[in-house]
C-alpha cells in the first residue's frame, strides 16, 4: 500500500479533527505517499498539516466545474486506497472518482448522508466511538494502523499577530493574554456577546489578564459588542489569517468559545479551553484534552444538529456568564495543577522543559487562579506557598526539598532551577524570575 487519499474537504473543525489520522498513518507507514483532498476555503489550513505529501484543492466556488477539474488529477495519482472521512454523498462521489482500488468509509449508521455507502468498496462500524475524533480513527485501523495516540502535527508558522495583539492590550513582549471567540458558522452556536464580555472582565478583575477577540468575515461588530461589554478588559483582534489563529493560540493563557473552528484549532495547539455548548455534543465534538471544560445545554437542547434554533427558549441563553467564569477558574487551576503534579515536568531539568515547550507566561497567568483572589501580588510568597501545597497534598518545604518540585512551572523556565537549588526560597525565585513589569496604559475605546 504505496499511495492514500484523505477525502476531508471542510469543514475547519472537522479538519483538525481529522488530523490525527494523518499522524497516525504517518507514524504506521513512513514510506506512504499521503494526499488529502480539501476545498478551497480551508486550503490554508490543510497547508499547515504536516505528514501530507500534496495538498489536492477542490475549487468550489467553482460548482460542477471545480469536480471536472480535479477528478483527472486525482485519477492520474493511482491512489491504492481513498479514505472517506466526511461521509456526505459528495465526498464519496470523489473518493469513488479516485480510481482507488479500495474505498473505505463509515457504515450507513455512522453517515450523515446514507447514500454515500453506494460509492464504497468496504465499510468500518464506527457506532461505539464516542468522539469524532474516535470514528475518524477507525478508518486508520482499518489499514492496520494501531492508532491509539492522538497527535496534532501542526507546522508553527512565524506570525506577527501575538506581537500585535500584546501591543492593542498595552502588554510587554512576553505579557499574558486569553481569547475570547464569540462567532460561529451556526447562529445558534453564538453565546451573547455581552456575556463574553463579561468574562473577559472577570479574567482581568481576578487574574490580571486581558483579552482579545477573535473574529472572522463579517464578524467585526460582533468582537467590538464583545469589547464594549468588557469594561475596557478586552479589544477587538486584528484581522486573522488560520496561521495567525493558531499562533496566537501556542501564546494564549486560556480560549473562551463555542463549538467552532477556533476552539479546536487552539485545543489542537494545547491552549486550555473552555467551551459552551448548545446544540452540538461536547461528548463527541468537544475539546480532546480531559482537563478542558465545557458548559453545555446539549441535553436540554431541543435542536440538536440543527443551524438554526426552532423552539421557544434558546438552549444557549441558560447559561449564565456565572458560570462561564467559574468554568474558567476551574481550567485554570486544572492547568496548574497538571503542572504540578506531572511526572513529565517534574522529572526534566529546565532544557528539558523548554523543549517539551513549558510555556511560562501561561504558568504565570494559571499560577495566579490558585492564590490571586486572596493575594493580588506576586511578592506574597507565602500565599502561593500555601496554594501549591494544597495542590500537591503535601507541605511546601518537603516538596521544595524532593525531585517532585524539580521543575515547577512558576514564574519562566529559568525559575525552575532556582526552586530545585534553593528549596524553600521561594521568594528569591519570585522576586528574580516573576517580577512584573510595567504596562503602558490603553485607552477604553
Amino acid at each position: 500500500m504505496r499511495r492514500i487519499l484523505i477525502v476531508r474537504l471542510g469543514s475547519l473543525g472537522d479538519i483538525v479533527h481529522a488530523i490525527p489520522v494523518v499522524a497516525a498513518l504517518r507514524s504506521g507507514m513512513p514510506s506512504a505517499h499521503i494526499d488529502w483532498l480539501v476545498d478551497s476555503r480551508h486550503e490554508d489550513l490543510a497547508r499547515l498539516i504536516t505528514g501530507i505529501d500534496q495538498r489536492i484543492v477542490l475549487r468550489s466556488e467553482w460548482r460542477w466545474l471545480g469536480f471536472l477539474h480535479v477528478i483527472p488529477q486525482l485519477r492520474r495519482a493511482r491512489y491504492d486506497v481513498a479514505l472517506d472521512l466526511q461521509g456526505l454523498l459528495k465526498s464519496a462521489l470523489l473518493a469513488r472518482a479516485s480510481g482507488a482500488a479500495r474505498v473505505i468509509g463509515f457504515s450507513r449508521e455512522s453517515l450523515r448522508e446514507p447514500t454515500a455507502r453506494l460509492f464504497y468498496t468496504e465499510t468500518h462500524d464506527a457506532s461505539g466511538a464516542r468522539h469524532v475524533i474516535e470514528k475518524n480513527m477507525t478508518l486508520a485501523r482499518s489499514l492496520g494502523i494501531a492508532g491509539d495516540t492522538v497527535r496534532f502535527p501542526l507546522e508553527a508558522v512565524a506570525s506577527e499577530m501575538p506581537r500585535l495583539v500584546r501591543a492593542r492590550l498595552g502588554l510587554a513582549a512576553d505579557g499574558e493574554f486569553a481569547l475570547i471567540n464569540p462567532g460561529a458558522a451556526w447562529p445558534n452556536k453564538r453565546w451573547p456577546a455581552e456575556r463574553f464580555g463579561r468574562v473577559a472582565a472577570a479574567l482581568h478583575a481576578r487574574w490580571k489578564v486581558r483579552t482579545a477577540v477573535l473574529w472572522g468575515p463579517g464578524e467585526e461588530e460582533l468582537a467590538r459588542k464583545v469589547a464594549a461589554a468588557s469594561e475596557c478588559a478586552a479589544v477587538a483582534a486584528p484581522p486573522t489569517s488560520v496561521a495567525d489563529v493558531v499562533a496566537l493560540a501556542r501564546d494564549a493563557a486560556l480560549l473562551v468559545s463555542g463549538d467552532t473552528g477556533p476552539l479546536h484549532l487552539a485545543a489542537a495547539v494545547g491552549t486550555p479551553i473552555v467551551g459552551v455548548y448548545g446544540p452540538t455534543s461536547p461528548e463527541r465534538n468537544g475539546p480532546w484534552r480531559a482537563a478542558d471544560v465545557t458548559v453545555s445545554r446539549f441535553a436540554q437542547c431541543g435542536c440538536h444538529h440543527r443551524r438554526r434554533c426552532i423552539e421557544a427558549r434558546w438552549c444557549l441563553d441558560d447559561i449564565s456568564a456565572d458560570e462561564v467564569i467559574d468554568a474558567v477558574e476551574r481550567r485554570l487551576t486544572a492547568e496548574l495543577h497538571a503542572c504540578v503534579s506531572s511526572p513529565e515536568i517534574r522529572a526534566t531539568s529546565c532544557s528539558a522543559a523548554r523543549a517539551a515547550r513549558v510555556r511560562h507566561r501561561r504558568h504565570r497567568a494559571v499560577a495566579r487562579a490558585a492564590y490571586g483572589a486572596q493575594h493580588s501580588r506576586w511578592g506574597d510568597c507565602r500565599g502561593l506557598r500555601r496554594s501549591v501545597a494544597n495542590l500537591g497534598g503535601r507541605t511546601f518545604g518537603e516538596r521544595a526539598g524532593s525531585d517532585t518540585l524539580r521543575a515547577v512551572p512558576l514564574g519562566s523556565t529559568s525559575a525552575l532551577c532556582r526552586v530545585a537549588a534553593h528549596g524553600d526560597r521561594l521568594r528569591d525565585c519570585f522576586l528574580a524570575c516573576g517580577r512584573r513589569r510595567p504596562r503602558r496604559r490603553v485607552p477604553c475605546d
